[in-house]
């Protein structure tokens, strides 16, 4: 649903931050007593948050960095995990002082805040902010919001919409293999702490141990960001999902020096789930075409990996979690295999196409 805005991200942001407010406060606990209430204000909160964080802004992230979309990821996700840590101990603290309604109520002020915020200061683009994409300033603004208009013209005739998206079998593979990347994060970080419990280990040792992965998942994101950068995103993928598989296997060895060295390959993992799938979807439809393509295949991803909660659950506790890091290991597997073989070749358009029709040369790219 909330892709549907994409063509409009800075209205969307704050709409959506809007939306995550209206949300919280309602269905905070001294403000209604019904449960229908609840449960549609909890369901407003919720897709409101999810647009705010995860299509509209990373979308501008897209936007503004179309050629340093690795490096800007990187730097952007450390926030995921570094909010996990900071929201983890300030929710326990919001709880004590006035519970479940406080936390709401404070969330809410928050979400609001920055729906203000996102609505007076964020833009689309960087050429309606008097800026240049990537921070280049080798042309000039003129050249620059030329180029943009040309865009946004091409956007409103472009042939990669949802029905031949849908049809398009990269983006099944692409779903596929980062949906696994997302449901491998999801599984592992939510089944913790009783896949340690059932190895033997002691709840403080635990919860020691998810702040190492923690701090480790911040500098994931900013190695991941670089390693897109320097190399390319496919390789960086394939990469990442190597040390994945590497992690588990040092996890599954009954000896805590291992599971300890599991932790920064774990990390690294976490920070690359969050980080690739902006930028393989820029890297394969470019700046113009991204919007569309990611609101087709964000939802997808998140639907895989939303399944990894249960999919480790169900079998850590009706086997152990043995056999389930041994299933999360064959999926990494067949998602690797999947990337390998998918292009990264240009389907979209962007800058370097209106230039290469502007001078007179054939374009790699027709939009086929």
């Amino acid at each position: 649903m909330s892709g549907v805005f994409l063509w409009h991200s800075r209205l969307w942001l704050a709409s959506s931050g809007a939306g995550s407010a209206r949300g919280c406060s309602w269905r905070s606990g001294g403000r209604t007593d019904s449960i229908i209430v609840y449960f549609i204000c909890l369901a407003v909160s919720t897709v409101g948050g999810m647009a705010f964080c995860y299509i509209a802004n990373l979308n501008v992230i897209s936007n503004w960095f179309p050629k340093k979309k690795g490096i800007a990821m990187g730097w952007v996700t450390i926030g995921f995990p570094l909010s996990a840590a900071v929201t983890s101990v300030a929710v326990g603290k919001m709880l004590a002082a006035g519970g479940l309604s406080h936390v709401y109520t404070i969330y809410g002020i928050i979400a609001a805040v920055f729906a203000v915020i996102a609505f007076i200061f964020i833009r689309d683009y960087p050429e309606q902010a008097g800026a240049y994409p990537d921070n280049d300033k080798s042309y000039s603004k003129e050249e620059a919001e030329k180029e943009l208009k040309l865009g946004l013209e091409y956007m409103k005739t472009s042939i990669w919409k949802l029905a031949k998206l849908m049809k398009t079998g990269r983006v099944w593979a692409i779903a596929f293999s980062l949906g696994v990347m997302e449901l491998y994060s999801l599984g592992v970080m939510t089944n913790f702490l009783p896949r340690f419990l059932q190895a033997g280990y002691e709840q403080a040792e635990i919860f020691k141990m998810l702040g190492i992965a923690g701090a480790l998942a911040c500098l994931g994101s900013y190695a991941c960001g670089q390693l897109d950068a320097h190399i390319g995103t496919k390789k960086a993928i394939l990469i990442t999902q190597a040390l994945a598989i590497i992690a588990l296997i040092l996890n599954l060895i009954p000896m805590r020096a291992t599971q300890y060295a599991s932790l920064p390959f774990l990390a690294m993992m976490l920070g690359g789930a969050s980080n690739y799938l902006v930028s393989f979807t820029n890297t394969v439809w470019g700046r113009y075409d991204f919007p569309m393509a990611y609101k087709v295949l964000k939802p997808m991803v998140a639907a895989l990996g939303a399944c990894g909660v249960a999919i480790v659950g169900i079998i850590g506790n009706t086997a152990s979690y043995a056999v389930a890091y041994v299933v999360l290991g064959v999926l990494v597997a067949a998602g690797m295999a999947v990337m390998a073989m998918t292009s990264d070749s240009k389907l979209g358009r962007d800058e370097e196409d209106f230039e290469a029709e502007e001078s007179g040369a054939s374009s790699p790219v027709n939009n086929q």
